[in-house]
């Protein structure tokens, strides 16, 4: 008897070790957190344009896809480059993951607060483009996320090259203060 129960052990355990954790969180299929109600919560806030799209390995189809490179237009809140690349990033435990379709103009809020007991969450909005059939998803105007979200005063869409001028100049502050050390430093031994 004792045997037997160990197989069953292992058996379960060699299941478990390749029951995927997405499988288990998408048969709770619970809503996409409100835009609405918790960009205002968000660390990040971007509204950009999806400039292309790859192939979902969830194969959501209609082009549809979780995997997708966002084009940044406005920054309302926190920091962003000019681009981000989307892969995979969960709304919250008990839905899907943030999708879009090439063209699409979205309104993106990361690391939001919902639900109670709260819970980091991401959630999106469509702007321009077609609205998935996906409980929750909101298709709003780029008006009413700006009243949800106003912009900072600070924020102002990244231009392209914005990454490199910020390094370009912070290398050259590098320079600038090893130069001074080393000159100081050879102005000390003479």
């Amino acid at each position: 008897m004792p045997k037997r129960l160990l197989r069953l052990a292992a058996a379960t355990a060699l299941v478990a070790a390749f029951v995927r954790p997405e499988a288990a969180s998408a048969d709770c299929g619970g809503p996409y957190p409100s835009f609405t109600e918790v960009a205002p919560s968000a660390d990040i806030v971007v509204v950009g344009q999806v400039v292309r799209v790859d192939v979902d390995p969830q194969g959501q189809g209609q082009g549809w896809s979780s995997r997708f490179t966002l084009q940044i237009e406005q920054v309302l809140r926190g920091t962003a480059g000019f681009g981000m690349e989307i892969r995979d990033m969960p709304s919250q435990s008990c839905a899907g993951w943030i999708t879009a379709q090439a063209g699409s103009r979205i309104a993106l809020a990361m690391d939001a607060v919902a639900f109670d007991p709260p819970l980091k969450v991401n959630t999106f909005a469509i702007i321009d483009g077609a609205k998935p059939l996906l409980e929750g998803v909101e298709q709003l105007t780029l008006a009413e996320v700006l009243t949800i979200v106003p912009p900072l005063p600070s924020a102002a869409a990244p231009t392209p090259g914005s990454d490199m001028l910020s390094a370009v100049v912070t290398f050259a502050m590098i320079v600038l203060v090893v130069g001074g050390l080393v000159a100081w430093r050879t102005g000390r031994e003479s």
